[in-house]
């Protein structure tokens, strides 16, 4: 997965108290509690708003003499949005990407937790957690659809990382199948920002997974990108993908690694952690 930089600015904090500010590079000591916005408010001012501009419209359009107007010409242009939203119902894709495929329409959650996880030897989100790889560095790992994420990273070259993470994907975003969801969070990741040039992707596993007494689902491929000059030797990643039904009506665990193909070193590191993997509640 190439190594690219999240903006500095406020996120969710890893420790899950409110909100830490990151420069760009890693996490800071400041932090604060996330502010949400009053929508009754903006609401109300809009209507307001609208009205008054209703107001002045009518007074400055009083009857006047014209000549008679053109026929109404039909508006063919269609209501409906021409970009669909998250389709648990739809298979998906089974074709292989070309290299200047665009990203897909993936969910961005709007759900914030304020929860307070122990500062300990594991990354803790989604009611899962799991043991941290020793030498690994923690990482400000965004994917928009999953939400009270924490993560790790380990440098595989110059502009490209391996890492692995948990989360919740949640109900209000449309997630409540786990076969599904998982397929489709691995397509997520397949055509996001993090892969250029991508040429193909072949599925390893797509079946069932469980976690202690939780069933959950897991699906592995293999994406392939097309080596550029500067990622010499890197033919892309195995992208695993689990999701645990914790037993949260709100939400479901997420597990996601991302590790080079054939880097037998790495991928043992987190078949290992795997076996540590957790439902906490």
């Amino acid at each position: 997965m190439r190594n690219q930089q999240v903006p500095a600015g406020w996120y969710p904090d890893p420790d899950g108290r409110g909100e830490r500010y990151w420069d760009g590079t890693s996490w800071t000591s400041m932090s604060r509690n996330s502010i949400r916005p009053n929508w009754n408010l903006v609401i109300v001012l809009i209507a307001v708003l609208c009205a008054i501009g209703l107001v002045i419209w009518l007074i400055g359009s009083g009857p006047t003499r014209s000549k008679p107007s053109s026929p109404v010409v039909e508006d063919t242009n269609s209501s409906k949005p021409t970009i669909s939203g998250w389709d648990e119902k739809s298979p998906p894709t089974e074709e292989s990407p070309s290299p200047d495929q665009s990203m897909i329409a993936c969910p961005y959650t709007a759900v914030s937790r304020d929860i307070d996880y122990p500062n300990d030897s594991r990354l803790h989100g989604g009611n899962l957690s799991i043991e941290k790889i020793p030498g690994w560095d923690s990482h400000m790992f965004h994917l928009p659809w999953i939400s009270d994420l924490q993560s790790q990273y380990d440098a595989v070259s110059n502009g490209w990382m391996s890492n692995m993470a948990v989360g919740a994907v949640n109900t209000v975003d449309g997630f409540t199948d786990m076969a599904t969801t998982a397929r489709q969070s691995a397509e997520c990741v397949s055509t996001s920002g993090y892969y250029y040039g991508v040429t193909g992707v072949e599925t390893i596993k797509d079946e069932a997974y469980n976690v202690g007494a939780f069933s959950g689902w897991i699906y592995q491929m293999n994406v392939r990108i097309s080596e550029p000059r500067e990622l010499p030797g890197i033919p892309g990643d195995t992208v695993t993908v689990i999701v645990i039904d914790t037993g949260d009506p709100e939400s479901m665990g997420i597990f996601i690694s991302c590790i080079t193909i054939g880097d037998g070193p790495r991928a043992k590191l987190v078949a290992d952690a795997l076996t540590t993997l957790r439902v906490d509640r």
